[in-house]
């Protein structure tokens, strides 16, 4: 066998990359390059990470970040994706660049790679490639979707506890002040987000501002549950990806005192109505397979069950 010849990645080689990857996904999970590109522009230049390919256009391709050093802090993690063409799978390219991830976080002084993926197949070649290499199955998120072309919200509406009401932050005015208390609000309900891997660390506010900045945030899909003080206690953060009428709810939660009185679900259907109002036909989410909770809510909902998104993770 030829042994495969490796190249530090180019901007150029990202449409090359999409088309590949996108050719093994369902239509409402594909990417683009203008996506790709838009995270970029947000990494902090403190992150570290490495990207190479295989082939002139690629045909293979492997982008691994030091997890200490991006915003959201895994501290001795390193986190990659590995991807190749199917019709150049089994010529031993995953395996080469895998040999480069595992020299990069050795040299990072990482003591765990770690990557995450959509469950697309049955049998799914990244499972047993993995697992061939000694990773296991850490967390798993169970991945829903609803058409809000067929979606009645009538039957599932409820008068909220006294007390409280339902305003966006446009309502409320999308200032620094008022981001900065969704970002207090969001850690709140952050913390009892559950995980059987390691939690990453919170980000500064100035990085997770990041995500209330692009053209997938509106103000208008920041649904907020505030008490007869002006307190926010809960909050459903809607997302829209561009130029398409898909959208995806980010996080959905309610401060500990508020939980069990049909607060999430109240939430849940105001994003619903703003996702619908804004020409969305689909909508995305996922949940921890322990969050019990707010699974059922989404069954309640309608939501149908999509590819599951799992962790696997090795100890180098």
């Amino acid at each position: 066998m030829t042994t495969p010849q490796i190249r530090p990645f180019r901007p150029e080689d990202r449409a090359a990359i999409i088309e590949f990857q996108n050719r093994d996904r369902p239509p409402h999970l594909q990417e683009t390059v203008a996506e790709w590109e838009r995270l970029d522009a947000r990494q902090s230049a403190e992150n570290v990470f490495l990207r190479l390919c295989i082939g002139d256009p690629a045909v293979a391709f492997l982008g691994i970040r030091d997890l200490n050093t991006t915003a959201y802090r895994i501290p001795g993690t390193c986190g990659f994706t590995l991807s190749v063409a199917l019709e150049h799978r089994r010529q031993g390219f995953g395996g080469a660049l895998y040999e480069k991830a595992v020299a990069f976080a050795r040299d990072r002084g990482a003591a765990r790679l770690r990557s995450h993926f959509r469950l697309l197949h049955s049998i799914e070649p990244a499972v047993q490639f993995l697992e061939s290499r000694g990773f296991v199955e850490t967390d798993r998120e169970l991945s829903v979707l609803l058409d809000l072309t067929t979606f009645d919200p009538a039957p599932y509406a409820r008068p909220l506890p006294d007390g409280l009401r339902l305003r966006s932050l446009a309502d409320a005015g999308d200032t620094e002040e008022n981001r900065r208390k969704v970002y207090v609000l969001d850690g709140l309900i952050h913390r009892d987000v559950p995980t059987h891997d390691t939690l990453p660390e919170r980000p500064p506010f100035e990085e997770w501002n990041k995500m209330l900045s692009g053209p997938e945030f509106d103000a208008n899909a920041v649904v907020l549950a505030e008490n007869a003080d002006g307190d926010w206690v809960g909050m459903s953060i809607m997302e829209f990806q561009e130029h398409s009428t898909i959208g995806w709810t980010d996080i959905t939660g309610v401060a500990r005192e508020y939980r069990g009185q049909g607060v999430a679900l109240a939430l849940k259907l105001k994003a619903l109505e703003v996702a619908k109002a804004q020409g969305c036909t689909l909508i995305l989410t996922e949940n921890h397979e322990d969050n019990a909770p707010m699974r059922a809510i989404n069954k309640k909902l309608g939501f149908t069950p999509d590819a599951p998104g799992v962790t696997y993770v090795k100890t180098i």
